[in-house]
């Protein structure tokens, strides 16, 4: 019998696909793979982030830093060094918000879509195509702004 007490134990002998299952309770890493099994998908990517490295990849991603130093200089002299401070501290918030809220959204409804998938799934069936078209030529437009 397996030691419950660390999850990554395999039973002897078990080499297959990836999925370790140990006395009917799926061990490891496999869980993940589990819930995209149930979810009707198929675990094709290695899970090789660690949380800083996953930081790293979506400052990176955002230009967070790149994007608040270019209006830098007219929140400075319009409204001075409080405004500043202040402003990228609200605009953390509200941004984080954003991001806890998308975050849950993905865990459970996984998919490449991205927003424009999670607006039709979590729409009325009357404005299901709408949210989706609009949703996803606002991101498109973003995109191509932001780059």
């Amino acid at each position: 019998m397996p030691d419950v007490k660390n999850p990554t134990v395999k039973m002897k002998g078990h080499e297959g696909d990836g999925h370790s299952i140990a006395n009917g309770v799926v061990v490891g890493d496999d869980i993940d793979d589990a819930v995209l099994r149930a979810n009707g998908h198929k675990s094709e990517l290695k899970r090789q982030f660690s949380w800083l490295s996953a930081l790293g990849l979506g400052f990176s991603i955002t230009n967070s830093w790149a994007g608040y130093l270019s209006c830098f200089g007219q929140s400075l002299l319009y409204g001075g060094p409080q405004v500043c401070i202040f402003g990228l501290v609200v605009a953390f918030a509200v941004q984080f918000t954003i991001t806890i809220g998308l975050s849950e959204i993905a865990s459970a409804f996984p998919s490449t879509g991205g927003q424009y998938h999670f607006c039709y799934i979590l729409s009325s069936d009357k404005h299901k195509r709408f949210s989706a078209y609009t949703i996803g030529w606002m991101s498109t437009l973003a995109w191509w702004i932001v780059t």
